[in-house]
């Protein structure tokens, strides 16, 4: 289980109760998991190719945005089938993909997903969750107290 406690500073700082599931996730598969998308090889389908050496156009962010609503749908449409577990792959590819478009898209995908995670009991992925929640959570800066709360109840 992970939980997110609002610090004496305003920032959220996320705390594992459960410290042997987090020795049990793989580095290679946690270093994978928190890389730039846009430096993965092979490269993702879903992106630009070539690959650009800049970030991603409007046109770019849209056309990739579109995409990986149809993922998710695609992941949903597995989980609604039968198949939960095959829908893992591919709603840990859409969260990891919307880095790209920003937290606000990442944090919306990340919730939207978690509680199926949870159901299905996917320790790895709600590991990986929890790992890129810990990387964000520094560089933040939080004074509206609504993200604060958005960003605790993702860490919970």
């Amino acid at each position: 289980m992970v939980t997110a406690v609002i610090s004496g500073g305003g920032l959220v700082s996320i705390v594992s109760a459960v410290p042997a599931l987090a020795q049990a996730l793989q580095p290679a598969v946690r270093d994978a998991f928190l890389a730039d998308p846009l430096s993965d090889i092979p490269r993702d389908p879903l992106l630009p190719s070539p690959p650009v050496l800049r970030p991603l156009s409007p046109l770019e962010r849209f056309v990739l945005e579109q995409e990986l609503d149809q993922l998710a749908l695609e992941a949903e449409s597995l989980a609604q089938s039968g198949a939960a577990d095959a829908a893992i792959d591919p709603w840990m590819r859409e969260i990891r993909l919307r880095r790209l478009l920003g937290l606000d898209a990442e944090l919306t995908a990340m919730d939207r997903v978690d509680q199926n995670l949870r159901n299905l009991n996917a320790t790895q992925a709600l590991q990986l969750l929890s790992a890129r929640l810990a990387v964000i959570q520094p560089s933040l800066e939080i004074p509206n107290p609504a993200d604060r709360d958005r960003l605790e109840a993702e860490g919970a």
